[in-house]
């Protein structure tokens, strides 16, 4: 399968081994794939080896990683993915009619699905797909694809451990905050772990801490309490 795409795909991973290989299975047709690793203690990197792609190593630091590997990117477009997240079985159609559009300042975000049938999950994934929508805010679990030089214009991502999504997407216009027309899907597993009303609770009430002004190491560490 091939398809021109002047895309260059940035992932961040730790400890990504069970949904990493799936991942690049899927971008196999992707000539510029960057991991930026932050220091994974299983197989994850050792997996990734065995692909034809970049993988930097750096500090845990999901604003600081990303950054990382744009700067080591080699397209006009960027892709920024977490690993635990599968596309749409069309999403380079969408992606390439989105390109196509030729206007460097849109940014683009899929539709959050989760790997689940729950009715949790069906709940939780309606109200990021319409936050995002609404507010124009999408998370980095629903992807962000948005031009190189617009990307560096804007400082890109913080140097942040957490809501690094959040603090990029506030430097953007909302009038370019464009949805894609395909999905993504994303793991369910924390939410089911910890309860989907009490992971919800904590995303939220994090988000908060965020937005009135709390520093993002205080946020990470509540986090992942």
């Amino acid at each position: 399968m091939t398809y021109k795409l002047n895309l260059s795909i940035v992932i961040a991973t730790f400890n990504e081994e069970k949904n990493i290989s799936q991942l690049l299975d899927d971008l196999s047709f992707i000539k510029d794939i960057i991991i930026v690793d932050g220091g994974s203690t299983d197989n994850t990197v050792k997996l990734a080896s065995q692909k034809s792609i970049n993988i930097i190593n750096c500090k845990k630091n999901r604003g600081l990683q990303f950054y990382t590997g744009a700067k080591a990117a080699k397209e006009d477009w960027l892709l920024f993915l977490h690993a635990d997240c599968n596309l749409n079985y069309n999403w380079y159609k969408n992606v390439k009619k989105f390109i196509g559009m030729k206007n460097p300042f849109f940014v683009g975000w899929f539709n959050l699905n989760f790997d689940s049938n729950s009715i949790s999950s069906k709940i939780i994934s309606y109200w990021a797909n319409k936050r995002s929508s609404i507010f124009s805010l999408p998370f980095g679990d629903q992807g962000l694809l948005i031009n190189s030089k617009n990307y560096i214009r804007l400082g890109g991502h913080p140097k942040i451990p957490i809501m690094e999504d959040i603090a990029l997407i506030k430097k953007i216009d909302k009038k370019y905050i464009i949805p894609i027309e395909t999905e993504i899907s994303t793991s369910f597993k924390k939410y089911a772990k910890e309860g989907p009303l009490k992971r919800s609770s904590k995303n939220l009430f994090c988000q908060i801490l965020y937005f009135v002004g709390i520093k993002p190491e205080v946020i990470n560490k509540i986090y992942n309490l």
